[in-house]
């Protein structure tokens, strides 16, 4: 016998919900129908056992199911975690691989780029080189026209030699420099007594012009007098008209003044607001008092309402406990009354099975008639398919049309969109394409700055002195500015300030001031690194103290060696580095670091830290390092953004060009599909003709079926009749089973629904217990004793000594056994810090008790409202009061402003009036002032007057001495100047001829220089196209040399060997990848095999949990028949009990003796109590039970919930599995 599907499909649920075995989850089996999908695959079909004949045989079936599933679960959980791991391993294999395939990449990249650099670097050798032989070449030129030029030179000197020798011998003279000399000294004589009449003339002209000047300044002064009197005059004048003005105004203002005072005073409507405003304010006042003793109303109200609250929460638990009390006994009621209700279900499951035998013949004789009939329906059926097959069709067809019709205008629509599209995107890759060109242009102007190194940095910051000394000193050319292993470079020049704050940190562990740096501290540094690399020594360059080092490139090893290793020492000579470390007077630092990765016989690196003082003045400003590293790391940025938008740019150009491609290709698809419409319309057309015709036909043909099935009906309707009253019978049957199985589900549901109530009532319990004792982890259960319980009877005597004296009297007169039995009276609550048992009240009393705290809190909520509700009122009318009383303050205010106004305007005036009387008198004081100033000026003209007359005879005498002086001193100056000239022309003559010969002189050394120049530039020009013509050499090599080629044959060009390093990285990377890629191989192949493992792990686990499902409800069916049987014979042994009473109560004075021995032991805390009939057991070790019937529970420790949620609560299951049986 096969397993019911079913039975497969709720085990998977089971595994698919998450429902183990042994929980407390409930899977009901009318939401696993036979059509249900999982993702787990149901095991196949496979023999079920035969169903159990005793519990014995149920029981082994269940031990062996459960321990079956066990180790299916095992297995099942061994697999997915062997499947997680491979997984996780093939994920890490794919990711390896992945990463070897970008190794790839790289490698090849950075190979091209290295065979692509050294092609650049022996074209720019070559270039360098061309452009080195062409300069020679034009130095020699130059050089040989230099030297033609010196002996023309030569020969003029030689011919202007001759021409001086001639006048000079042609030149003489009689004077000599004394007679030269006296006749001047005659001259200078005559010279001075004219110089002295002309000085004397000149003095009293200048007295003369002082004169006139005076006299000039004298009338100026009157007229400049004059005039401040006219305008003094005319001032007063204005003064007085102001002054009466302002005087007018004053009074006016004055007098409107006074009357709006006085009016005020005696206006009783100012008298009223001021009234109103007053009573305002005191109304305010006392409103003030009202809200405050409001507020301590609510305040009080408030407080008696929480301390009522406080014992709400021990009410709501103790009325909680009682409700779930209470519906725990509804529960235990449904469950006996579900358990009937099925068995009267089983039972008219039989007798329907014999009345649908007797059905089933009766209905044979109407088969034929049916079949009969079922044959013309089916042709009219088909007839009436046809028809609305054709009417389908039509509407098909009219729909086609429609829809081409749609097309074309959709299709002529979205043509004209992508065309516009199109054009929008032809503009936006036109605006990129002028972006991207202008980034380029950025990028290749970065690329320039960057190759000047630290020069452009130093330039970009104003810094040219730094810049300049590049340009300076002894080693120029051992600076390669800007190159990558250069101190200039950037990234070099960035690193060497690491090196100064590590200067910087032991300076600071010295308490001395921390180093700062000045760009021309810096470039002496990287000028004298460069340097040094090559010397291996100091070049003392630019005056600053240094320390150096080679192949140190590591601050903590190059401050090791100047400062840890130096420190200690005693030797001065040895501590040197040391001290200009943590010297005082250095306070200014710069650092160079450069690089050596070609030349064996130098040392792999340099570094020089030089110091200075920020005293000196050369330095500049000094920067602190965090500020030059800010300003460096700012320029390396700002030439790195560069490229970064270049790449945006490239970026954003292709994207517009890939859609203006795009836009373009959906501008033809439209029109492809435009045609492809209009062409599909006029097919679509055709077929809807011919659609009509073949729908008017069917409907021809289905008229005729329709007539056939009407007569074939008639025959079946009469052999139908025949079955009628079996028919009867078998659906009387049917409605008992209904009702019998209504009656069931009914019970159960009742049951479900107690139960759920009664879950709903232990959470709100729960949650009443949280929230009384403020412990989220707070847990409510329920609440044992241990009762002396009668064996026989049942009777249960209750708990304590009480209950032990009474049972044992009953024991002592009936004969009959008892046992201490755990009984549920209550619940508990069960904390961290312990366990407090819950009151048991009745339902009533526990619902009286809350009802009456929650009105004493609902009186307290509403004296709370009505105090609040005062409270607000008096709020509101304060705020009403205070607007008022500040509306009448502000109508007053309004009032005495009027007033106030008024006033101010006649002060203002009368300071105005006062301020014009006072200048009215100073304009008056100026005019006596111009007056009395206009006296004095005409006094000073007269006498300016009288000076001159005086001053000009006086001057007329000078001018006459000086024409008589002046008469003499010609005679003289003509023989002076006739002698010197004489002498003169002589002695030039004399110095010509020696200045010639001179120039001979240096024109021939001229010539003999330019000559041996001629011959050092023709060595130059053969050295300098050796050394194009092997650099040539050099790149005609390099260009011959590729990637491709040298991945198949290693490099052996000299200078170039280097290349085959990154074709060994390219090998490699790929040798890597293969790898990654057999083991990704591998990987993936284990994982398929752990998966498959998983897979078919899981669907054995899911069959066994299907028979372990099976094996439970079987067990229980006999667990259910002996609870049955026990409770039958329980009460057979009841009545027994009833009719031996009377002799026991006869028996009950002897045993009272034997009872208090046993009363007393059991208090003392004595062993196992005896009985006349029978002892209470212990509890046994394995976890059994003793009953309230005496019997023992089977000692099965798997949960009875997961059992009956199975079993009891899943009609289904059950029902399947009485179908079962009956097919067996």
């Amino acid at each position: 016998m096969k397993k019911e599907k079913v039975v497969a499909t709720l085990a998977m649920g089971v595994v698919a919900g998450g429902v183990a075995v042994g929980g407390t989850s409930t899977v009901h089996a009318e939401t696993l129908d036979e059509n249900t999908e999982n993702t787990v695959q149901a095991p196949e079909e496979t023999e079920a056992p035969a169903d159990p004949e005793t519990k014995e045989e149920a029981k082994d079936q269940l031990d062996q199911a459960q321990e079956k599933e066990n180790e299916a679960k095992q297995d099942s959980d061994q697999a997915k975690a062997d499947y997680d791991a491979a997984k996780e391993d093939e994920d890490k294999k794919q990711a390896e691989a992945d990463q070897t395939q970008k190794d790839i990449d790289q490698a090849e990249k950075d190979a091209q780029d290295a065979f692509d650099q050294a092609q650049k670097d022996a074209q720019d050798a070559a270039d360098q080189a061309k452009a080195d032989a062409d300069k020679a070449a034009e130095d020699q030129k130059k050089a040989e026209q230099a030297e033609k030029d010196a002996q023309a030179a030569l020969e003029e000197q030689e011919k202007a030699e001759q021409d001086a020798q001639q006048k000079a011998d042609q030149t003489t003279t009689d004077e000599t420099q004394e007679s030269v000399d006296q006749k001047k000294d005659d001259l200078d004589k005559a010279n001075k007594d004219l110089e002295d009449a002309k000085a004397e003339d000149a003095k009293k002209q200048e007295e003369l012009d002082e004169a006139k000047k005076n006299e000039s300044s004298a009338e100026q002064d009157k007229t400049d007098a004059q005039d401040k009197v006219d305008q003094a005059e005319s001032d007063v004048k204005d003064a007085e008209k102001d002054a009466d003005a302002a005087k007018k105004d004053a009074e006016t203002a004055k007098d409107l003044y006074d009357t709006a005072s006085n009016a005020a005073d005696k206006d009783s409507k100012y008298a009223q607001a001021k009234k109103e405003a007053e009573e305002a304010d005191a109304a305010v006042k006392a409103q003030q008092t009202v809200t405050d003793n409001a507020k301590k109303d609510l305040d009080s109200k408030k407080n008696a309402l929480e301390d009522a609250k406080k014992g709400l929460a021990e009410a709501k638990v103790n009325a909680d406990a009682a409700a779930l009390a209470e519906q725990q006994k509804k529960v235990d009621a449904a469950q006996k009354e579900y358990s009937d209700a099925f068995d009267a279900l089983i039972a008219a499951n039989s007798k329907l099975d014999e009345l649908t035998t007797d059905y089933q013949k009766k209905v044979s004789a109407a088969e034929t008639a049916k079949a009969e009939m079922d044959a013309a329906q089916s042709n009219a059926d088909q007839k009436e398919n046809a028809q609305n097959t054709a009417k389908a069709d039509v509407d098909a067809k009219k729909d086609a049309v429609s829809k081409s019709e749609n097309n074309i205008s959709d299709a002529q629509n979205s043509k004209a969109n992508a065309e516009s599209n199109a054009e929008k995107a032809k503009n936006e890759l036109d605006a990129a394409k002028a972006a991207l060109d202008a980034a380029k242009a950025a990028a290749e102007e970065a690329k320039k700055q960057e190759a000047l190194g630290s020069k452009g940095f130093f330039d970009s910051i104003g810094e040219t002195a730094a810049s300049d000394l590049f340009s300076k000193g002894d080693y120029v050319d051992k600076t390669n500015m800007g190159a990558e292993d250069d101190a200039t470079s950037l990234k070099n020049m960035l690193y060497a300030l690491d090196f100064i704050e590590k200067s910087n940190e032991l300076r600071r562990a010295n308490n001395l001031e921390e180093f700062k740096i000045s760009a021309r501290a810096m470039a002496a540094a990287q000028y004298q690194a460069n340097a040094s690399l090559h010397t291996e020594d100091h070049t003392f360059q630019f005056g600053y103290g240094e320390n150096l080092a080679w192949g140190m490139d590591d601050p903590e090893i190059a401050y090791m060696a100047w400062y840890d290793s130096e420190k200690d020492s005693t030797i001065l000579s040895e501590r040197l580095h040391y001290l200009a470390l943590v010297s005082a007077n250095n306070t200014v630092t710069g650092f160079g670091l450069c690089y050596n990765r070609t030349n064996p016989d130098l040392y792999s690196s340099c570094e020089s830290q030089v110091f200075g003082s920020v005293n000196d003045e050369d330095e500049g400003y000094c920067y602190t390092v965090a500020e030059f590293r800010t300003l460096l790391q700012a320029y390396i940025d700002k030439l790195t953004k560069a490229q970064t938008d270049l790449d945006k740019a490239q970026a954003d150009y292709d994207a517009k060009l890939a859609a203006y491609n795009a836009a373009q290709d959906e501008v033809a698809k439209w029109d492809a599909l435009l045609k492809q419409y209009q062409s599909e319309k006029s097919v679509n057309e055709d077929a809807l003709k011919q659609a009509t015709e073949a729908y008017n036909n069917a409907v021809q043909e289905l008229n005729k079926a329709k007539a056939d099935l009407d007569s074939k009906t008639t025959a079946y309707e009469t052999a139908q009749n025949a079955v009628a009253e079996s028919k009867s019978a078998m659906n009387a049957a049917k409605e008992n089973i209904e009702s019998c199985k209504q009656a069931s589900d009914q019970k159960e549901n009742a049951l479900t629904a107690a139960k759920a109530k009664r879950d709903q009532l232990l959470e709100k319990l729960t949650e009443s217990v949280i929230a009384m004792t403020g412990d989220k982890n707070a847990k409510v259960e329920t609440n044992y004793e241990y009762h002396q319980v009668c064996n026989e009877c049942g009777e249960d005597f209750g708990y304590g000594p009480d209950a032990i004296e009474a049972v044992g009297d009953h024991s002592a007169v009936t004969g009959h056994s008892y046992s201490s039995v755990k009984v549920a009276v209550g619940y508990k609550i069960v904390t961290a810090s312990g366990t407090q048992v819950i009151k048991t009240l009745s339902k009533a009393d526990a619902d009286k008790a809350l009802a009456d705290i929650q009105n004493a809190i609902a009186n307290g909520q509403t004296a709370v409202d009505a105090a609040q509700a005062t409270y607000d009122n008096a709020v509101k009318k304060l705020a009403t009061d205070q607007q008022t009383a500040k509306d009448k303050n502000d109508y007053l205010a309004q009032l005495n402003k009027n007033i106030a106004d008024l006033k101010k305007d006649m002060e203002a005036k009368q300071v105005a009036a006062d301020q014009k009387a006072a200048a009215l008198k100073e304009k008056q004081t100026a005019l006596a002032d111009a007056k009395a100033e206009l006296k004095q000026k005409e006094d000073a003209l007269a006498k300016a007057k009288e000076a001159v007359e005086k001053l000009q005879a006086e001057k007329d005498a000078t001018a006459q001495k000086v024409a008589a002086k002046s008469a003499a001193v010609a005679p003289l100056q003509k023989a002076y100047e006739a002698a010197k000239a004489s002498l003169s022309a002589y002695q030039n003559a004399q110095n010509a001829l020696k200045k010639a010969k001179e120039n001979v002189s240096a024109a021939k050394s001229a010539v003999e220089a330019a000559k041996k120049d001629v011959a050092a530039k023709k060595q130059a020009v053969k050295e300098k196209d050796k050394a194009y013509t092997d650099a040539c050499g050099v790149l005609a090599i390099a260009k011959n040399i590729t990637l491709a080629d040298a991945m198949k044959t290693p490099i052996t060009e000299e200078g170039f060997t280097y290349l085959n390093d990154y074709v060994t990285k390219i090998n490699s990377a790929k040798a890597a990848y293969e790898t990654a890629k057999a083991d990704l191989a591998k990987a993936k192949e284990n994982t398929a095999v752990k998966k498959a493992a998983y897979e078919e792990a899981a669907a054995k686990h899911a069959e066994t949990l299907a028979d372990l499902v099976i094996a439970k409800a079987n067990y229980q069916k006999f667990v259910d028949a002996e609870k049955k049987a026990e409770e039958e014979k329980k009460a057979e042994e009841e009545k027994k009990a009833e009719e031996v009473k009377k002799a026991e109560e006869a028996k009950k004075a002897e045993e009272a003796k034997k009872a208090e021995t046993v009363k007393k032991e059991q208090q003392s805390g004595g062993a196992t109590l005896t009985a006349s009939t029978g002892s209470i057991a212990k509890d046994n070790e394995k976890g059994s039970t003793i009953t309230k019937a005496g019997s023992v529970a089977t000692g099965d420790t798997t949960p009875i919930g997961i059992l009956m949620a199975l079993a009891a609560g899943s009609f289904g299951v059950l029902e399947e599995t009485v179908r079962r049986k009956k097919r067996q």
